[in-house]
């Protein structure tokens, strides 16, 4: 079995406020409540999967 764990940073620990969202990855994942105002690039699971996956179908052990 596979162990998955999440992990999430609130943007207040950076020191600068110069970012940019440039992309929304897992999107179909997204509760319904939650959206961002400025358009950007949206990828679901499987779009994500199939851009980022290794050569081969290998995945991270």
């Amino acid at each position: 079995m596979r162990h998955l764990s999440k992990v999430g940073w609130g943007a207040a620990i950076f020191d600068s406020n110069d970012f940019e969202l440039a992309s929304q990855i897992y999107i179909d994942k997204k509760p319904p409540y939650y959206s961002f105002a400025n358009r950007t690039p949206m990828l679901t699971e499987q779009q994500v999967i199939e851009k980022y996956a290794p050569p081969g179908g290998e995945t991270a052990a």
